[in-house]
């Protein structure tokens, strides 16, 4: 299943895949190539994407496209670009360090002509070492995942709070910072 969703994200991510899967749900309008937001669906769906149609709109609001008689091809490729919440999540981890630090540092080699001459098994044995250290990254990103939504579910809510509440701050008066910098200058 997992790698099956490896290999959806690269059709994804295909330009040429999405530009034929676009022509085969898009229609003519006129002059232009449009696909509606019924045919979007089963589009997205073909693709890996799955929306929910109750969700579409929303998803779409994103992009400014809401109330369109549907989208043009460039439109529908910004939508699939668009990053996953999984994709935006992944790009916090250190994962292009993890590579780097697994390249074979060679003295007085230029890094990017190592890189260009490593063969099909040196290769193989840097994956290994960054398959282990991609293993370490999860785990503990995990946690910390896991600790953020138990402090979140845990928070008590004060009377009226709800997840999107403003908490009011302030910086104090020119007072206080008048008073506030006096008292530095005497330390």
């Amino acid at each position: 299943m997992i790698s099956g969703q490896v290999e959806t994200g690269f059709r994804r991510r295909d330009t040429e895949i999405a530009k034929n899967i676009f022509y085969e749900f898009c229609e003519q309008r006129g002059n232009q190539s449009i696909i509606s937001n019924e045919r979007l669906l089963k589009a997205l769906d073909k693709l890996g994407v799955h929306v929910q149609a109750s969700d579409l709109d929303e998803h779409l609001q994103e992009f400014d496209f809401t109330g369109k008689i549907g989208l043009d091809l460039n439109a529908f490729l910004s939508v699939l670009q668009k990053p996953t919440i999984w994709e935006e999540w992944v790009k916090s981890l250190p994962v292009p360090e993890l590579i780097a630090d697994a390249i074979p540092n060679i003295p007085g080699a230029h890094p990017l002509k190592v890189i260009s001459i490593m063969s099909a098994l040196e290769i193989s044995v840097m994956c290994k070492a960054i398959l282990s250290g991609l293993e370490k990254i999860l785990l503990i990103s995990s946690l910390k995942l896991k600790d953020a939504f138990n402090a979140m579910a845990n928070k008590p809510k004060l009377d009226g709070e709800s997840k999107f509440s403003l908490v009011p701050m302030t910086c104090g008066t020119i007072k206080d910072f008048h008073r506030f910098t006096q008292e530095s200058k005497a330390e």
